[in-house]
Formats: C-alpha cells, sequence, structure tokens
C-alpha cells in the first residue's frame, strides 16, 4: 500500500465496499455491529435500517431475504415467516429485542438472499444501519440551536466587518453570498470535482503546477477554449471555496430531521471552527479596516 496513491486506494475500497454490500442468489454475508453495550444497558429495542435493492429483475417491485442475528432465526415481523417479503427500494425499520446483543457488546446479521431473484444490493453508505435511543429530543434539538446559533455569529460579524467599508446593498449581497457557498460548500465541492479535469489532490504541489501547464499548453494547441474556459472557472471557484468556511462540516439540520444524535463533538467543532477562528478572523479583519479609515468631522 505505500505505492498505491491514496485515491486509487480510495478507489479500490470503494469497489470491495460495493461488492461487500451485493448478495447474489443463494449467497449470505455477514455484517458485523460493535459498540452496543449501552443499547443493552437501556434494555431497550434497537433498530435495524436498511434499503434492499434489486439488480435486473425486481420482482414486482419486492425484495425476499431471510435473516439471523446472532444465530437466532429473525421471522418477519408481520407474517412471522422465516422468508422476509419487503417492498424494493424503500427504507425499512425493524425492531431487534436488545437481549441478542452478545457480550462483546455486538450483534451479527447474517442475510440470505433466497433467489430466484436478481443480486440483492445494499447502498454502502446508509444501506445497512443498527440505530438505538441515548437520549431525548430536546437535548439533541438543544444541541442543534447552538451550532445554528454559532454558524449565525458568523455571519453577524461578517455583516459588521462589510458594513465597515461596504454600502448597505453590497455588504448585503456579500453576506448572503458568502453565507450561501458556505452552507452549500459541501455540494459545491463535490460538483467541481466533476466540472472539469484536474489533477488528483495526492500529487505533489510542483507535480500540479506542471500538470496544469501542460494541459493548458495542450488545449491551447488543440483550440480546446471550452475546456480552457472551465477549467478557469473550476480554479477561480475552488479559490473561494478556500477561503471560505464550510458551514457543510457541522449542519445539524438532516440529523434532527432523521431523529438523528447531533453529538457534541460537532458542537465543540462549531465553536472552534465558525465560532472563534472564522469569526475571530473576519472581525480582526474588519476591525483593521475600520482602523485604517479617515473618519469626517462635522465643522459648522
Amino acid at each position: 500500500t505505500d505505492r498505491v496513491l491514496p485515491a486509487d486506494l480510495a478507489e479500490v475500497q470503494q469497489q470491495v465496499m460495493i461488492q461487500w454490500y451485493s448478495i447474489s442468489t443463494q449467497n449470505t454475508e455477514s455484517y458485523r455491529f460493535n459498540g452496543l453495550e449501552l443499547a443493552k444497558q437501556y434494555d431497550q429495542p434497537i433498530q435495524l435500517r436498511f434499503k434492499p435493492t434489486l439488480s435486473g429483475t425486481a420482482n414486482e417491485g419486492f425484495a425476499y431475504l431471510r435473516m439471523r442475528i446472532n444465530g437466532r432465526n429473525y421471522p418477519d415481523p408481520v407474517t412471522g415467516d422465516l422468508m422476509i417479503k419487503l417492498a424494493e427500494g424503500n427504507f425499512h425499520v425493524l425492531d431487534i429485542p436488545a437481549y441478542v446483543i452478545d457480550e462483546a457488546g455486538g450483534i451479527t446479521i447474517d442475510i440470505f438472499n433466497p433467489g430466484p431473484q436478481a443480486t440483492l444490493r445494499f447502498n454502502p453508505k446508509d444501506g445497512v444501519e443498527v440505530l438505538y435511543r441515548v437520549g431525548g429530543f430536546e437535548p439533541n434539538l438543544a444541541r442543534a440551536f447552538g451550532v445554528i446559533w454559532i454558524r449565525l455569529l458568523f455571519l453577524a460579524m461578517l455583516g459588521l466587518a462589510a458594513g465597515a467599508y461596504l454600502s448597505f446593498p453590497v455588504a448585503s449581497l456579500l453576506c448572503l453570498l458568502i453565507y450561501a457557498a458556505a452552507a452549500g460548500s459541501a455540494y459545491l465541492a463535490e460538483s467541481l470535482q466533476y466540472y472539469a479535469a484536474f489533477p488528483k489532490e495526492s500529487l505533489p504541489w510542483l507535480d500540479k503546477i506542471g500538470w496544469v501547464i501542460n494541459k493548458i499548453g495542450t488545449l491551447l494547441s488543440e483550440g480546446d477554449y471550452y475546456e480552457l474556459f472551465k477549467m478557469l472557472i473550476k480554479a477561480i471557484a475552488s479559490g473561494f471555496l478556500l477561503v471560505t468556511p464550510s458551514f457543510g462540516e457541522f449542519d445539524p439540520t438532516p440529523l434532527v430531521s432523521d431523529g438523528r444524535l447531533v453529538p457534541w463533538g460537532m458542537v465543540g467543532h462549531a465553536a472552534w471552527r465558525a465560532g472563534l477562528v472564522w469569526t475571530g478572523c473576519v472581525g480582526f479583519l474588519g476591525w483593521l479596516i475600520f482602523k485604517a479609515r479617515e473618519l469626517a468631522r462635522v465643522t459648522v
């Protein structure tokens, strides 16, 4: 692995994960979930959340499977049969009693594809998950409000700094532009990744510069000015995102809407990055600009 580029290694890992989450006919895959000691102490049912999809024929929109959890057969919660019938392409939540958790604090789920349906697939990102209750709704919502308040703190400081040297309309547009870019930074970064050809992130800086120079020379010689324009747009947008805070790293909204935990780590990360670093830098810049301004004095 020391001779494999990180980007190539990540691609191979992704392919392995896709294979692992694909179960061909008459085959079984095992998925191990650890760290469930607290769930066993709470003695409340845990939930298995998964989304089965089928490649090829969809069997009239239904997926069939069998499951064993820590060696125990799991019957269909509706019919009681060992063959579980689920709507294909939808998320399903199955309750699992906490007593099945083993002494190591985990469960092993064996999923069998009985056929004759096509390959049974799950999304590697969120296709198979185990959830359990760790707290109440009110504290979780309070943490989410805290993260949002810290983000608004940055917006308020940005408005004060922009108002120190810009007119009100320009300052408002600047704040809206930066806040919108910060909120959608993750989406913009992913979109830019496929917008135009650029050197891999794993390459050293000197190699990146050489690659860009060679690419520009090739495009100019071929007369492909459209691709050259796309490279220019991507370079400008990437530079803008580089100096713009990324709120995608601490966005509590999807967590609250899905009933997920907003961890204290996210609150601390937001307080450090957005509340102290970004807000402090913007405030310091505004203070420097305002200090250098020549204030007028009314003389009667």
